[in-house]
């Protein structure tokens, strides 16, 4: 059974993945319109807005899958320590 301070952390982690989701969601919804209408389109903004959150919501929902995915596959340590993953900007390198 799951106590009662935890099911209230769920809760609002829940309710944070939701918002980020949606306020996603909303930002494309307003991009995928501008870029619309600059190209000639006449797009109804409830049909673009409703695509969009459905499209948000199925992110949302999948978020604690893929986090609990992420939690259980093993990883290596050091990973980014290589020559290879090391941001050079054209100053530096890779020795061989």
């Amino acid at each position: 059974m799951i106590d009662r301070r935890r099911f209230v952390e769920l809760t609002w982690d829940a309710f944070g993945v939701v918002a980020l989701w949606l306020a996603a969601g909303v930002f494309s919804t307003s991009e995928f319109y501008r870029r619309a209408v600059l190209i000639g389109g006449e797009p109804h903004w409830f049909h673009v807005w409703l695509f969009q959150t459905a499209s948000s919501f199925v992110w949302a929902f999948t978020t604690p899958l893929v986090i609990a995915i992420a939690e259980r596959v093993p990883h290596k340590q050091n990973r980014a320590a290589g020559p290879a993953n090391r941001v050079c900007w054209g100053r530096c390198r890779l020795r061989r």
